[in-house]
């Protein structure tokens, strides 16, 4: 039996389902008008797509390329125990 939150990724106080994620990240590369909604109300647009994204909760999306990675750390400040990710998505 498998536990959910082997389904659940977390980002910060962001929670989502993987199958969600993956969907949203399918989406915003393949529609245009999507993407533009995303990058003007990024919040308001993953709480619609079902991520559970906390009022007051300030939401900037970044997109790696070729030539830049961007890799995020968890808030140091708060820190809270969790286990490694070693399901690809």
């Amino acid at each position: 039996m498998s536990d959910t939150r082997d389904h659940e990724l977390t980002f910060g106080s962001i929670r989502v389902d993987r199958l969600t994620y993956i969907d949203f990240v399918a989406k915003y590369w393949g529609d245009p008008e999507f993407r533009k909604r995303v990058d003007q109300d990024p919040a308001a647009v993953l709480r619609k797509e079902g991520f559970d994204v906390p009022d007051g909760t300030a939401v900037t999306l970044l997109q790696s390329d070729s030539d830049r990675l961007h890799v995020v750390l968890p808030d140091a400040s708060n820190p809270k125990p969790s286990r490694t990710c070693t399901t690809e998505i």
